[in-house]
């Protein structure tokens, strides 16, 4: 009997490997970082810089959040892994979730 693609079984949440399967049934680990997550890196380590004035720091750090929920959003859409999926949605609520915290004063 050949053996089934990973798009054509059905899930088995169960297995450690389907977490981080892809459709064609690849292990994938780590990939390449995509602009969102290199544009939130950047930010969020440029606003932790001293010197610049703490506006441009604060400004800085929000525009980190908001690409670390258009990073996450992205990944919980279209993420190769249920992992990834998982990763960035739980990104993108946290992210969010600072955004709404730091925008309040709070």
């Amino acid at each position: 009997m050949a053996e089934m693609r990973a798009a054509e079984r059905p899930p088995e949440p169960t297995r450690l490997r389907w977490w981080f399967e892809d459709a064609s049934g690849h292990v994938v680990l780590g990939q390449a970082p995509n602009a969102q997550a290199l544009a939130a890196s950047g930010l969020a380590a440029a606003s932790r810089v001293p010197g610049p004035p703490t506006g441009v720091r604060t400004t800085l750090r929000l525009l980190s959040y908001v690409a670390s929920c258009a990073w996450g959003l992205d990944e919980a859409v279209r993420g190769v892994t249920p992992a990834r999926r998982i990763i960035g949605g739980v990104t993108a609520i946290g992210a969010a979730a600072r955004l709404g915290l730091a925008l309040s004063g709070r």
